[in-house]
């Protein structure tokens, strides 16, 4: 065999591993039971100061999250970001994955 051909002959297999590799199709995953998205953690709004952050009160009461109205319970989903001054920055979403 030449050069040529066996490099057909490698990128063909090449193929056909990736295509038995490939998942045929995508499952939806159920919602957490928690109501957060995956890597957010359920916290109390309480847990959160309220002079420092106001946004967890208002996704709970005000917003809502994901197209859901907000359901008042007084929890918040919360995506930690970093902490570049005194506070951490946080992603807060309401806690209403569950309900869609």
């Amino acid at each position: 065999m030449n050069v040529t051909t066996i490099a057909r002959v490698v990128a063909a297999a090449a193929l056909g591993t990736l295509a038995v590799v490939a998942p045929a199709a995508t499952a939806q995953a159920a919602p957490p039971s928690n109501g957060c998205p995956p890597h957010y953690t359920l916290h109390a709004v309480s847990d959160f100061d309220p002079d420092v952050y106001s946004v967890p009160g208002s996704m709970d009461d005000v917003l809502g999250s994901f197209g859901n109205p907000p359901n008042a319970n007084d929890m918040v989903c919360a995506l930690p970001l970093g902490k570049p001054s005194d506070y951490p920055f946080y992603n807060f979403l309401d806690d209403s994955l569950q309900q869609s």
